[in-house]
C-alpha cells in the first residue's frame, strides 16, 4: 500500500471512530432513559461492531487506491470491483458481529440491534465519502480525505 493510500485510510479510520463516538455521545442519555443502564453497553457494543465493519470494508478501497498509483490500465473496473468488495465485506462483517453478540446474549438484544442500524447508517456516510475521495485521488482530481 502506498504511503498516500495508507494515510488516507488512517484518516478514514479516525473519521469513522469520531462519528461512532459522536453517535454514542448523542445517544447515551436517551438510550439509558428508554431502555436502562444495560442498554448503554449494548449501544457501545453495536457501535464497535459497526466501526470494525467500516474498517474491514475500507481495505479494498485502500488497496485499489494504492494499486492505482502504480498502474492505470483497467482503473474504472478495478475501482468498481473494490467498491463492490468493500460493500460486501462491510455488511458481512457487521452481520457476523451482530449475530455473534446477539446470540451470545452479552447485551440486551433490542437496543443492540437498534444501534446496529443507527451505527451502520451513520458510518455509511463516512464510508461513502472515503470511497469518493479515493476515487477522486486515483483520477487526479482534488480530493478531501
Amino acid at each position: 500500500m502506498s504511503r498516500e493510500a495508507l494515510g488516507r485510510y488512517l484518516r478514514f479510520l479516525l473519521a469513522a471512530a469520531g462519528v461512532a463516538v459522536a453517535a454514542g455521545l448523542a445517544g447515551w442519555l436517551p438510550t439509558r432513559a428508554a431502555a436502562g443502564r444495560e442498554a448503554a453497553g449494548a449501544m457501545v457494543a453495536a457501535l464497535a461492531v459497526c466501526w470494525v465493519g467500516s474498517a474491514v470494508g475500507g481495505l479494498p478501497i485502500a488497496r485499489s487506491a494504492s494499486a492505482g498509483a502504480e498502474r492505470t490500465r483497467g482503473e474504472p473496473a478495478r475501482r468498481l470491483n473494490a467498491n463492490l468488495a468493500a460493500m460486501a465485506l462491510r455488511i458481512a462483517t457487521v452481520a457476523a458481529g451482530a449475530v455473534a453478540v446477539a446470540v451470545a446474549g452479552l447485551v440486551p438484544r433490542g437496543p443492540f440491534l437498534l444501534w446496529i442500524g443507527i451505527g451502520y447508517l451513520a458510518l455509511l456516510v463516512v464510508d461513502t465519502l472515503y470511497a469518493v475521495a479515493a476515487a477522486r485521488a486515483g483520477s487526479g482530481e482534488t480530493a478531501a480525505p
